[in-house]
């Protein structure tokens, strides 16, 4: 839509405003492109140290890479006038309404790293941009536009519909709802993560429906070499593990039913969750367990791991948890990573009842049992029902083995990225 492309430039320059190391779906687009033959350039940010140490395992692959630090990672004078530079767009809004002549203001409005990626990405010829968070997207857009190239959109989330349902319309959510409108239209393809999202904004925004590539991974990673030592720190020989993981372990995730549940279950049952969790958390988890007599011992946080360890590290576990919460429209009809971490490494998933992950439910009942929201009893019967004796196990396997990987979904992208170019 944006126009021909030039001639001796990259195939495709991948656009965001996270690590590689958090934006597993990039990660994935960017193997697949390699393995296909195309020259891809990221532009990428730095802000968490974690991140950045496990990004650099990806410095060996047949790609180049800018970086945009903000955050602890830009030095002072930079991190002052990225976040002046958010704040003054965000100020100027106010005055100047929808003017088109102004309207570039909603991207640095929306995220104090916008103005530096979008200085980044200017100045990497492509024949292809594609963003990979909404933020990125008037990057791409420019960039695209400047460089006569053309213009992909990876939908993760439904944007607009991730703020809570309060009927308040806040300023932030005007802002996502101008640059969907504005740029989406504008791309010569857009994917999404579930089918409830390619729905959503189909219905909201004129554009064609947006092809759904689910957030699976690739069946490789099931051989990671990890050592004995490092699988008996994920669980302690005699106990049942409940697993749940995620960037942050926190309220409105589901968790404090499993802790209600860990009460009617034998002592041996653990709840292990993976993430980042700050001592206010934690020390509220800890008081509703004993509120509910579980002991804090019952009760196990585990550090953050490189995206490539996630499924090995799962099987070490008996039980994978998927317990989102629909206090917002985007985490109602979104599928997350958890649901196919755990369908791939075999083990299987108690999953809350929200309209995406029942889509997955429907089509996997041996690997997925679903239980209502806030409902800590059913979950206790799930548990009994798969623990005592375990079952299903093999079933997950062979099916997430068949239909949820990312062979499967990366032939999808491959075909969209091969007819875009042509």
């Amino acid at each position: 839509m944006i126009g021909a492309p030039t001639r001796n430039i990259v195939d495709v320059c991948l656009v965001t405003t996270g690590h590689p190391s958090t934006n597993p779906r990039l990660v994935k687009e960017l193997s697949s492109l390699l393995e296909n033959g195309y020259s891809v350039h990221v532009v990428a940010s730095k802000f968490i140290d974690w991140a950045d140490l496990s990004d650099q395992h990806f410095m060996t692959w047949n790609c180049t890479w800018s970086w945009v630090p903000f955050g602890p990672f830009a030095t002072k004078p930079k991190r002052v006038m990225q976040v002046v530079t958010q704040r003054l767009a965000k100020l100027l809004l106010n005055y100047v309404g929808d003017d088109s002549i102004f309207f570039w203001l909603n991207g640095l409005a929306l995220h104090p790293v916008s103005w530096d990626l979008q200085r980044v990405a200017l100045s990497i010829p492509a024949r292809l941009y594609i963003a990979h968070n909404l933020a990125a997207l008037p990057a791409a857009y420019i960039s695209a536009k400047k460089h006569h190239g053309k213009l992909g959109f990876d939908a993760e989330d439904y944007h607009r519909g991730e703020f809570t349902n309060s009927g308040i319309v806040t300023k932030e959510q005007l802002i996502v709802e101008k640059i969907e409108s504005k740029y989406m239209p504008q791309c010569d393809y857009i994917t999404a993560a579930s089918d409830g999202i390619s729905e959503a904004y189909y219905r909201d925004i004129t554009i064609k429906m947006p092809v759904t590539i689910l957030n699976v991974f690739p069946k490789t990673d099931l051989d990671f070499p990890l050592s004995s030592d490092e699988k008996n720190k994920e669980k302690l020989t005699g106990t049942f593990s409940l697993y749940w993981f995620s960037q942050t372990i926190g309220p409105e995730r589901g968790l404090e039913d499993i802790v209600k549940a860990l009460r009617y279950l034998p002592e041996n049952v653990q709840l292990r969750m993976r993430g980042n969790c700050n001592e206010d958390y934690k020390a509220s988890i800890y008081g509703l367990a004993k509120q509910y007599n579980v002991s804090e011992r019952r009760l196990v946080f585990l550090g953050l791991r490189p995206p490539e360890e996630m499924i090995v590290r799962a099987q070490c576990h008996d039980i994978g948890l998927a317990l989102g919460q629909p206090n917002s429209i985007n985490r109602d009809i979104c599928v997350t990573n958890k649901i196919f971490t755990y369908l791939l490494s075999g083990i299987p998933c108690i999953a809350t009842k929200t309209q995406g992950q029942e889509s997955i439910a429907r089509s996997n009942p041996d690997g997925i049992q679903l239980v209502d929201i806030g409902d800590y009893l059913s979950i206790v019967e799930c548990v009994r029902a798969i623990l005592f004796p375990i079952d299903g196990k093999a079933k997950a396997i062979h099916k997430s083995n068949e239909v949820y990987c990312w062979e499967n979904e990366s032939r999808i992208f491959i075909d969209i990225i091969g007819s875009v170019l042509s």
